[in-house]
């Protein structure tokens, strides 16, 4: 699974897609994977909760502290809907070449 690094105020942290961090975000919000939405409100929550989950040693924030960090450091936020939109990108095939077979009469 690919993941990311950033930098919240000197710590580095992990940004990648778990099972765990779904599962925060279902507590937090009530809501079920299906019922998230493009708004600003359930993107905060999952980055919360992407970050939590996966730097479970390091990440200390409660939410409130953490919404005042990322209207301190936005670039971060920025960085995060980054990688949440080439997880969303189409897989590339592999180029496939045709061979055109000349058929004589």
């Amino acid at each position: 699974m690919e993941k990311i690094t950033i930098k919240i105020e000197g710590k580095d942290l992990t940004i990648k897609q778990s099972f765990r961090a779904l599962m925060l975000f279902e507590e937090m919000t009530n809501k079920t994977v299906n019922e998230i939405t493009e708004s600003v409100a359930d993107s905060m929550k999952m980055f919360y909760c992407i970050l939590k989950a996966n730097n479970v040693d390091t990440f200390n924030w409660n939410f409130e502290q953490f919404l005042d960090i990322i209207d301190e450091q936005p670039e971060v936020f920025t960085k995060f809907n980054t990688y949440l939109e080439s997880l969303q990108e189409p897989a590339k095939e592999p180029a496939v070449q045709k061979k055109i077979v000349n058929k004589k009469k």
